[in-house]
């Protein structure tokens, strides 16, 4: 065989070679999600696209979703809460981080939020302006079993439409808000207010436009978001079942402190409206696809632990639907070198 012939087959060797540990390295994987722990957006029997293996040596960020080898050998997805050297706390159903309450982005909420039902929406037209409200309602179990089913005013609680599986005692939560899209067809300007519990922000709609608009209590704080969408857009929805239009990369519109609520045993009062001082001959905002969304509700580990302390090169995992899911608080936090690449897309 000539010299050629041998460093021609030495080359196509060393391609194929070259191609073979650039696919294996950088290649996309898949993976079937078996079970309920990061419902609402990735459901049992979704497959998932993580990153090859080349990806598992970058850094970890907080709030990616992971593929992670559990204590157990088991692979799992879980996103991302605590980084090394922190210490995190679960209290009142909240994240904190060096005491701290972490406050989910408008992008991280949309990933994470549940829709509320069960209640019911009312529409009133006064000298006050035009007014949609939010009653949350409730079997009342205080009846004897053979009277008819009643309903009444109560809290939302961290249930999951999703989950049919779900056999527990519920939680009243109270990181819960509204979304809508408003198209707005008058060329004078209208204030749109929404309010939640004893808190109210103004948002300002000029033109002919559409607005998405993300208000509600989180973290202890009282959030606004809103964003301007073309005339012709649909608002596109990060998962098919989530209550809330997908936010760009924003930041919230308003955080304040959320002031203390009136009642513990009912859901926040949920309204949006438009005042009274418009023009007449001005036709008042239309709410395309109003809803009502409550954030995920964290719970301690069985033992009661809600506090923890993260080592160096350890992160801290969570789970979407904390209720239905085996994490960190059941094994602790998790060496980097257990994350085996992260979710792709996210």
């Amino acid at each position: 065989m000539s010299t050629r012939v041998q460093l021609t087959a030495w080359l196509t060797a060393v391609a194929l070679l070259a191609s073979l540990l650039t696919g294996w390295l950088i290649a996309p994987r898949h993976y079937r999600v078996v079970g309920r722990s990061m419902l609402p957006a990735i459901i049992d029997g979704d497959v998932v696209e993580v990153g090859g293996r080349l990806a598992s040596w970058r850094v970890p960020k907080r709030q990616e979703r992971w593929l992670a080898e559990m204590p157990d050998g088991t692979e799992v997805l879980k996103r991302i809460v605590g980084l090394p050297g922190e210490t995190l706390t679960i209290a009142d159903g909240d994240l904190l981080i060096n005491d701290t309450h972490l406050l989910p982005s408008p992008q991280l909420l949309a990933q994470t939020a549940a829709d509320v039902s069960g209640g019911r929406w009312t529409t009133t037209r006064s000298d006050r302006g035009l007014w949609h409200e939010y009653q949350h309602l409730v079997v009342d179990h205080s009846q004897p079993l053979a009277s008819p089913v009643r309903v009444v005013p109560g809290p939302i609680y961290d249930s999951l439409a999703d989950d049919r599986e779900e056999h527990r005692r519920l939680l009243p939560v109270f990181s819960v808000g509204l979304a809508t899209v408003v198209e707005h067809s008058h060329h004078v300007s209208t204030d749109l207010l929404v309010c939640i519990g004893p808190q109210a922000a103004k948002i300002r709609l000029a033109g002919e436009r559409r607005t998405a608009v993300i208000a509600g209590r989180l973290a202890t704080r009282f959030v606004v978001a809103a964003w301007q969408l073309p005339a012709t857009h649909e608002a596109a929805k990060v998962f098919p079942s989530s209550p809330l239009p997908a936010p760009p990369l924003i930041e919230w519109s308003l955080t304040s402190n959320a002031l203390p609520l009136t009642s513990s045993v009912t859901a926040p009062r949920i309204a949006i409206g438009v005042p009274s001082d418009r023009p007449s001959t001005a036709s008042p905002p239309v709410l395309h696809d109003l809803r009502v969304w409550r954030a995920p509700h964290h719970t301690p580990a069985a033992d009661g632990t809600h506090s923890w302390t993260i080592p160096p090169d350890h992160v801290f995992l969570l789970g979407d639907h904390p209720t239905a899911s085996r994490d960190s608080r059941h094994f602790g936090p998790l060496s980097t070198h257990q994350l085996v690449a992260p979710l792709l897309g996210q």
